[in-house]
């Protein structure tokens, strides 16, 4: 950290793997389900992702479509040790909820988005897409897809339904500061 001559912050330089590496959390049991690489999209925007589902048949209700917050972002939201959603991911398919989270086209191709993108653009091609490769698979039941978003991706969760035809729950996890409701004064 540097502070200047008039005491404000000039610089700040965090390290964002002080060494250590991502672990599993506690309440996710790998036994309980499996994994597989997708793509969502197509031509060349098309993005990476993780399918992650229970064992057996299904259909398995409820099934969820993370999506992460405002920024470049992985499937797994990393940031240094840390990965929010896979850890999220693991934890509700290891309690028999299919799972399917993505890479942003924000990361996975910085270098192709055109100047005039938008948020809409960042989201809703995806996780419109993640929606519809979920329907199609018969581990999952197609009217019990859920969106589920951290921070921004909670803030255009709602937004992403009605365009996809989507009446399932969106839940919003933490979603940035200006848009949650006033707490009530004592």
């Amino acid at each position: 950290m540097s502070v200047g001559d008039d005491g404000l912050l000039h610089g700040l330089r965090l390290d964002p793997h002080g060494g250590a590496e991502w672990q599993p959390p506690h309440y996710a049991d790998t036994g309980r389900f499996t994994e597989r690489d997708v793509l969502l999209g197509t031509g060349p925007l098309a993005v990476p992702g993780t399918l992650s589902l229970p064992p057996g048949p299904g259909p398995w209700p409820p099934a969820a479509v993370l999506l992460s917050g405002g920024g470049a972002f992985d499937r797994d939201s990393s940031s240094g040790p840390n990965k929010p959603l896979k850890d999220l991911a693991w934890g509700l398919t290891s309690r028999q909820v299919a799972v399917l989270r993505f890479d942003k086209v924000t990361f996975a191709h910085q270098d192709r988005l055109p100047s005039s993108f938008t948020m809409a653009d960042e989201y809703l091609p995806h996780a419109l897409a993640a929606v519809q490769l979920l329907r199609q698979q018969p581990q999952v039941a197609p009217d019990r897809i859920h969106l589920l978003g951290h921070s921004m991706g909670g803030k255009v969760a709602p937004r992403i339904s009605p365009v996809g035809g989507e009446s399932g729950l969106q839940a919003a996890l933490d979603r940035p500061a200006g848009h949650r409701p006033a707490a009530p004064r004592p």
